[in-house]
């Protein structure tokens, strides 16, 4: 099967929150049964299956989220980067969570870049080398990848200078977002899944974050009950669907679709 989105429309009428999940077929496929598959379950697990949700993931678009960037995890989410980016001059803006000034990071990445064909990427710093004048070079770019690291970091030097804006201009041109984990988690309402991994309360207090999607995403899941648990109840006492990823899966946003690729569990807030 294919990575690509599948597409159906019904009669609901927009804003309705119905999801249907089924294989994303490769080639000819009848979708006659289709209504018969809503998904009932509190949290389901996804698999290599695709959602469509009938409530628009988010005013923007383009946007994926990945676990995980390192070679031979995320081999799905690349080829639909891949698919994505057809017709385009594949020009890749990097933006790492904090300074990475001897470019160890970003070497590593241009390398991880290159085994999937991608040649062009560029360095931009929201840190210690931050320059006005790079930011016309960043928007000419097909995508902007924002690196893993620490969220909290993350989100402090986007709002230092002032970047939310930018990043939501390059989605209104066209242009494509890849978060990666932390680079991921800024992109959602909020940063209290950070609290889930650690001894605090995960819904004592909101940790607003970028709400360029209206769910939250949780990285590098591995299943355990007591995650399981844990993420089921943040769901519900914010409110708010969570779509946890193992380091293979990721999540594309694109067209008002939520496609997921690889191993993902989605917790409804209800």
């Amino acid at each position: 099967m294919t990575s690509s989105p599948c597409k159906y429309k019904d009669k609901m009428s927009e804003g309705d929150d119905i999801a249907f999940i089924f294989p994303r077929p490769s080639g000819n496929h009848s979708f006659s049964n289709l209504k018969n598959l809503k998904c009932r379950a509190k949290n389901k697990r996804v698999g290599n299956f695709g959602i469509l949700s009938r409530r628009k993931a988010t005013t923007m678009s383009q946007i994926l989220l990945y676990s995980d960037f390192r070679p031979g995890l995320s081999r799905l989410m690349d080829d639909e980067l891949l698919r994505l980016l057809a017709g385009t001059s594949c020009r890749v803006g990097y933006i790492p969570s904090e300074s990475d000034l001897k470019r160890r990071y970003f070497d590593k990445i241009c390398e991880r870049y290159e085994d999937i064909g991608i040649t062009d990427v560029i360095y931009f710093d929201l840190g210690q080398e931050f320059s006005k004048e790079n930011i016309p070079d960043l928007m000419s770019c097909d995508v902007i990848h924002l690196s893993g690291g620490d969220p909290e970091k993350f989100l402090n030097l986007v709002r230092q200078r002032s970047f939310t804006e930018h990043l939501k201009t390059f989605l209104k041109k066209g242009g494509f977002l890849a978060g990666i984990s932390a680079g991921a988690m800024i992109l959602t309402p909020s940063l209290g899944l950070l609290d889930v991994d650690s001894k605090k309360n995960p819904t004592a207090k909101p940790r607003p974050a970028l709400s360029m999607v209206n769910f939250e995403f949780y990285p590098h899941f591995k299943e355990d009950d007591v995650t399981k648990r844990a993420l089921a109840s943040y769901a519900r006492a914010r409110q708010t669907r969570v779509y946890a990823c193992d380091d293979d899966g990721g999540l594309v946003v694109h067209q008002g679709q939520v496609t997921t690729i690889g191993r993902v569990t989605c917790f409804e807030p209800f």
